[in-house]
Parts: C-alpha cells; sequence; structure tokens
C-alpha cells in the first residue's frame, strides 16, 4: 500500500509561556421531567459515558446487554438529565483564559455556570468551546443540561424517529442492535486554562501533479487572539526528520497528519460491457481502489459500533479489534452510516496499521425529510465530521450514506440531505481547479478528484447524483426544494 506519511507540526510562538492546566473534575448527574427542574437525586457519573449508564449503576439495574435488560432503560429516553460539577476558581494567568471545552456531546443541551446559560447546541458531532473566564467565581458550579433524545413521532418506535436529528440510527433499534439510544457527554470533556493567544484548527491541503513527483501546499489555520504571535511550520516524514523548520519561542504546538496520495475507484477492462451470454444481468464493478498509481483489490467488511454506547469506547478497545481485522488480512474497512463517527483514536490506529477508511456520513435507511432545522444541523454536523477524519492518511473514500435514495435501491428518497453532505465535502475536503489551482472550484467538472469527492450513496448505481452548476446553487437548491420529492 503506497501512503506517503508526514507529520505537519504548526508551532505557536510569542514572547511569553505559560503552562496549560487541566482541572481535576468529579461529575454527578441527575434528571427531572422539566429542562427548568433541579434533579432531586444526584448519582456519581463516569464522563465521558453515557447518562443511561450511570443511572443503572445508581439504581442497580442489570446489565444491559443480558437478556432482555434493556427494557428497563427505556424510560430514560424521555426525561431531561443534568451533569453537575464544581471547582474552585484556578490561578489564570496575564495571557491565560479559561475555557470548558469538549468533543461531543449527545445530543441537543445548554451549558450553564453559576446560573447563568452559556451555551446551546443541537448535534454531537460539533466540539464546544466556551471562555468561562468572565463570569468565574471564587466557588464555581458547571451544569450540562441534556435534553430527552429527539424522535419525529412517538409511534412507531423505530429507526424511523431518527429521520430529523444527526444520530446514528442503529440506537433506535435494528435487526441486531437493542433499542438503547445514548445520551449525554460522549467524548472528551475538561474545563482547562491555557493561553489566550491558541490556534483552534490547521488544516494542510495540496494537489498532486500527474506524476505523483511534486505537492502544492497550502496550510490554514483558525485561532484567537494571534495578532502578535508568529507561526513556525514543521514538516517532517514519518521518521520525524524535518523537511521544513524555522525557529522561535514555543507556547504552543498542534501536530497534525498529511499524506500526499491520490485514490480512486478502479475498474477492471471490460468490467462494464454487457455480458454476452446468458444470465444477462447488470455487471457488477470489482471492489478495487487505485493509490498513487498501485492497483488494490479491497478486502475488508463493514464497521459498526464497537459499542452500543460510545462513551464507554476507548483506545485499546479499538486497537484490539482493528487486531483483529488486520490478522485477516483486511485493508479497508466500510464505516456504516448507521453507526457512528469514530473517536480520533480509530483514525490513528488505521493510519499506523495500514487500513484504509470508507467513510460513511450517519444516514442509514431512513426517509431523512428535507426539512431547513433538520438540514441546517446535518450542514453543522457535517463539516464537523469531516474535520475528524481528514487530516488521516487512512481515508481513502466519503460516501454520503447507506441504502438511502430510493430510485436506487427501492427505499427513499432523501436527495436534500445527501446533496448536503456533498456539498460540505466540496468544500471542507478542499478540491482545486485543475486549470488554475485555485482552492473550492465552482463547478464539479473543474475538481481534481483524488480521495475526496464522495460517492452519493452505497450502494451505488451512478444514478440521483446532483452534476454540474456552482456549489453555492447546489446548495440554494437543496434549501428550496420541496419536503418531499
Amino acid at each position: 500500500m503506497i501512503l506517503t506519511l508526514l507529520v505537519n507540526n504548526l508551532n505557536l510562538l510569542a514572547s511569553d509561556k505559560n503552562p496549560s492546566e487541566v482541572l481535576l473534575l468529579n461529575w454527578s448527574v441527575g434528571y427531572a421531567g422539566q429542562l427548568s427542574e433541579t434533579p432531586k437525586e444526584w448519582y456519581p457519573a463516569t464522563v465521558p459515558g453515557a447518562v443511561q449508564l450511570d443511572m443503572a449503576k445508581g439504581l442497580n439495574y442489570g446489565t444491559y446487554y443480558f437478556s432482555e435488560n434493556w427494557k428497563e432503560y427505556l424510560w430514560m429516553e424521555n426525561e431531561f438529565f443534568t451533569y453537575r460539577t464544581s471547582f474552585n476558581k484556578p490561578i489564570v494567568g496575564e495571557n491565560q483564559k479559561c475555557f470548558f471545552f469538549s468533543k461531543g456531546i449527545d445530543y441537543e443541551f445548554e451549558v450553564w455556570l453559576n446560573g447563568t446559560k452559556l451555551f446551546h447546541q443541537e448535534g454531537m458531532f460539533s466540539p464546544v468551546r466556551i471562555d468561562l473566564t468572565p463570569k468565574l467565581l471564587d466557588k464555581n458550579e458547571l451544569f450540562v443540561k441534556i435534553y430527552p433524545i429527539p424522535k419525529t413521532q412517538r409511534e412507531p418506535a423505530d429507526r424511523s424517529q431518527a429521520s430529523q436529528s444527526v444520530k446514528p440510527a442503529v440506537s433506535y433499534g435494528w435487526d441486531w442492535h437493542p433499542r438503547l439510544v445514548p445520551s449525554g457527554i460522549w467524548d472528551e470533556t475538561d474545563v482547562v486554562v491555557r493561553q489566550s493567544s491558541e490556534i483552534t484548527n490547521v488544516e494542510s491541503d495540496y494537489t498532486l501533479d500527474a506524476d505523483l513527483n511534486s505537492a502544492s501546499l497550502i496550510t490554514s489555520l483558525k485561532g484567537e487572539n494571534l495578532d502578535q504571535c508568529r507561526y513556525e511550520l514543521t514538516i517532517s516524514d514519518a521518521k520525524g526528520r524535518a523537511v521544513l523548520k524555522n525557529e522561535g519561542k514555543l507556547i504552543q504546538e498542534y501536530p497534525s497528519n498529511i499524506s500526499f496520495r491520490k485514490v480512486q475507484l478502479a475498474m477492471n477492462e471490460g468490467a462494464w460491457d454487457t455480458p454476452k451470454d446468458f444470465p444477462k444481468s447488470r455487471s457488477i464493478p470489482p471492489v478495487k481502489l487505485e493509490i498513487n498509481g498501485r492497483k488494490i483489490f479491497g478486502k475488508g467488511t463493514n464497521w459498526v459500533n464497537p459499542e452500543i454506547f460510545p462513551g464507554i469506547i476507548t483506545r485499546e478497545r479499538y486497537n484490539e479489534l482493528l487486531d483483529r481485522a488486520k490478522e485477516a488480512n483486511f485493508n479497508i474497512l466500510r464505516v456504516w452510516g448507521g453507526g457512528i463517527i469514530n473517536k480520533d483514536s480509530f483514525y490513528e490506529l488505521c493510519d499506523e496499521k495500514g487500513i484504509l477508511v470508507w467513510q460513511e456520513f450517519p444516514l442509514a435507511c431512513n426517509n431523512y425529510e428535507g426539512t431547513p432545522h433538520y438540514l441546517k444541523i446535518l450542514e453543522q454536523e457535517s463539516e464537523s465530521i469531516i474535520k475528524r477524519p481528514k487530516v488521516h492518511p487512512s481515508l481513502a473514500l466519503w460516501c454520503g450514506g447507506s441504502e438511502a435514495l430510493k430510485r436506487m435501491c427501492a427505499l427513499w428518497e432523501i436527495e436534500p440531505a445527501i446533496n448536503i453532505c456533498t456539498v460540505c465535502c466540496y468544500q471542507k475536503m478542499a478540491f482545486f481547479c485543475k486549470k488554475c489551482s485555485k482552492k473550492y472550484a465552482k463547478t464539479c467538472e473543474d475538481f481534481d478528484d483524488y480521495a475526496k469527492m464522495p460517492i452519493v450513496n452505497s450502494p451505488r448505481t451512478g444514478e440521483c447524483e446532483y452534476s454540474g452548476g456552482s456549489i453555492d446553487k447546489a446548495r440554494d437548491w437543496v434549501y428550496k426544494m420541496p419536503k418531499s420529492i
């Protein structure tokens, strides 16, 4: 497998340096029937985790995966849960701030500090970063209030209830999965003291020449209070040898990976020809990829949730399962659209083990009606979803979802949702115009379509794709479409 792995470190340089501090927090959780109500009882909580697991432990419920114990958990879907923690005012230096940071809270929630509402969000994949500094007291109480599980209707109680939320449909019940819909803080979450000057995101994009001998690299960053800072970009090879480096005083290091590769689906000669003999069924393309000019037969499987509750998935659990995949000689995993978007450690381990990732958006086997509110949340979440695997060399293919287009697989029409994901891929995966090398080319025929062009749906027959025209017009077209097509 040809994957050239480079380590890309962007360092922030300034005149002083103060260490960061992560506060040690003890969390508890309780529930109430209304958002405005205070829980009457509190139970110890594990963060990251799930409110169901904390309540089950506090109420001595049976293990959720044994027999039909899962039914004991169903009442929790309709309650408001509140996480609570307290901390003393930390020492915040002259050039520092205190932040609440979370990589994932499921699903709709509010963040409160000392009786003041600071933040509201719908969406479990978009990270949260809140400056707490102006609201800090000597003694501080922090609440994260979780709304009930989103449902489009009360009945039937099945995956159709997930058709207006960007949550994994599998948790609403599948033929192999019990109905247990996770809720709560599911990814890394902390209160931290950091520099007020801070890099919050780094993206490196590139174009390869036809011979795969050289690349044009563009690195961009986002951050706060960066006016008085300088930046140091260090590009190193896989062995840590510096390719490019400047010198200065370090106050923050932001490591990231980039791999220079061109990935495309490959066809054997004559694969689409009509068979001369019976049966005259449609020819099926082989599962084969071409990576930097080398053709590789795809040997893999579907990847679903490693745990029912994603909050308890650890790097060790990922490593155990990915080792099994490697022992089976798999070289690609299709991250199924009915499940979660995995934690960062999943993609890191796929990079290390040389396993390619076919990444789907969380759309599967549902009628995702293109209402304005749903499409707005889907676009927000898609942009955050793309950022997770984008920097990883293992990412080989984007896919809109699983079994989700009526004319393709006799299920449902969800073109507005699929097209929002497609538009986000075009914009966030940084396509370049072949003619002028400008980022975010406007017409589909100008895209340099390596490892970044999403296929619309799985299974795919080539139908129902948005083709041609302006990306801006594509978004307008999606939002102006009628609710049913």
